[in-house]
Formats: C-alpha cells, structure tokens, sequence
C-alpha cells in the first residue's frame, strides 16, 4: 500500500516494461498496435502511450494484456533482466523460443542500452559474455 498526495492509501503495482510489451506484441502475438488495441477494448493511442513507457495500463488492462498474449498472471510486471537471465538459462538447455528473444535483444542493441541490459559501449566485457553465450547456445 501506498500513501498518495491526499493522504489515501492505495495499491500500486509494479510498472510494465514497455519494450517486453512491444516484443510481445511484434514478436509473440504478431499483431499491429491497432489489433491490440481492437482486442482488448482501448484506442491506439493508449497502446502507443503504454509502448513507449509514457503510461502504464491498468490493472483491468494488465489482465486484459496478459490474457491476450497467453501469459501468466504478473508476467508483464517482471523486470526485463529477469527475463533475460531466465531466458539464458531456458536457451543454454535448447529452448529456441528463448533463443530467439535473445538474439532480438540483441539485435536491438540500442533497445538493451536503453533499458541498461547492454553496456553502451558494445564491446565491455558484458557484451562479449552475451555474444559468447549466443555463440555456445547455438
């Protein structure tokens, strides 16, 4: 619970991480942002507003978000580096799905200095481990 600037409490609930929003629904689901937004029942400009980070959908539209692109319940609440460490060891023992979404974060390196996963300067020892365990999974 939370106090806000009336001296309410409230839930809050942790925000979403635009990019995983936008890979799911690129990469997963396969769908353009007017599917989305046709499907659970918003304008586009909130799954505009909701992809680049500038809101957060609620809780009505959380659950709508995670039923549309069959997840679990609070799955798109993780921390993007929680997803990338469970999705290296889901490809180090051969799930190609995980595969798969590493080699998009990597080719989208710009989106991993954005959220802080990947180092800016691309060859930090970090982003050799990350090309070498890319290498090893394959």
């Amino acid at each position: 619970m939370e106090t806000n600037a009336q001296g309410n409490t409230q839930d809050t609930q942790p925000d979403i991480n635009p990019y995983f929003l936008r890979y799911l629904r690129e990469k997963v689901a396969k769908a353009t942002q007017e599917e989305l937004a046709s499907e659970i029942g918003v304008d586009i400009e909130t799954v505009k507003h909701w992809e680049t980070g500038r809101r957060q959908p609620s809780q009505k539209h959380l659950l709508a978000l995670e039923r549309f692109f069959g997840i679990k319940t609070g799955s798109l609440a993780l921390e993007m580096q929680q997803i990338l460490v469970q999705d290296f060891s889901a490809a180090y023992f051969g799930d190609a799905d995980a595969r798969e979404r590493l080699e998009w974060v990597d080719k989208n390196r710009k989106l991993g200095q954005a959220l802080r996963i990947i180092p800016v300067p691309p060859r930090t020892r970090t982003a050799e481990i990350l090309a070498a365990l890319l290498e090893d999974i394959s």
